[in-house]
């Protein structure tokens, strides 16, 4: 059901910027109260603010081009650190604590560097952590993961295609997902037990305009797990 609405707002995003709640429940025939739990497992506070976020990321081209860089990353871990304040990491601390084994996949190679020192952090307190690499090890190790593990994936945005078999696999397995992406209504998030967040604000390089992504602000979302953790073992 999740899925639904979420391919619903990624298909019309500018007609849900402006359609209330019973509007969007009507249009995936779903009921309003499911739509208000998707935006909560996505880490809204409810529908209005979800509606935000979706105006705020319609990307303005033509303003990116001349924002001045450094307050885009002031802005990016700015409002992730204010995000964070307000999120209560007991529930995942515990699960980390009770894991036998934490699988750690990363779709892209900023966040496979990432994870690979969060794994280390981690190791060094005492959990048996796992690294996977790539989607061909996933498919394998996959098949070795148990209601006592925890799988924690760092994404961009969350719609990776080719991994949707794998997290209904992990669902009807009962594995527990932790997920970490951008912010954005994606599949990933709607399917974990655990879904976190940061900003990403693309900006352009060059005469060219490449667009270039700073993962500063995933490295303080993982970096405030870790913290937790240790405070979380010290009580």
């Amino acid at each position: 059901m999740d899925l639904d609405i979420l391919t619903y707002v990624v298909k019309h995003q500018k007609e849900v910027q402006n359609a209330n709640i019973i509007a969007l429940a009507n249009a995936v025939h779903v009921s309003k109260s499911s739509v208000l739990r998707m935006t909560k497992k996505l880490g809204f506070s409810g529908y209005t603010e979800f509606k935000y976020f979706l105006k705020q990321s319609n990307y303005d081209d033509k303003k990116a081009q001349t924002t001045d860089l450094l307050a885009l990353q002031e802005k990016d871990i700015e409002s992730t650190y204010q995000y964070l304040k307000a999120i209560n990491f007991d529930p995942l601390c515990e699960k980390i604590f009770e894991a036998k084994a934490i699988f750690f996949f990363g779709t892209g190679y900023a966040p496979q560097l990432q994870l690979q020192e969060f794994c280390k952090s981690l190791s060094l307190v005492g959990k048996r952590v796992i690294f996977v690499p790539t989607k061909a090890e996933l498919d394998y190790v996959m098949l070795t993961m148990s209601k006592q593990d925890l799988f924690l994936i760092a994404s961009l945005s969350g719609e990776t295609e080719n991994l949707k078999e794998n997290f209904a696999w992990m669902n009807a397995a009962k594995v527990p997902i932790c997920t970490i992406t951008a912010f954005s209504a994606n599949y990933m998030s709607a399917l974990a037990q655990y879904a976190y967040h940061y900003y990403l604000t693309p900006f352009y390089v060059g005469t060219h305009h490449f667009t270039h992504k700073s993962y500063v602000a995933l490295d303080l979302v993982l970096d405030r797990i870790y913290r937790e953790y240790l405070i979380f073992l010290s009580l």
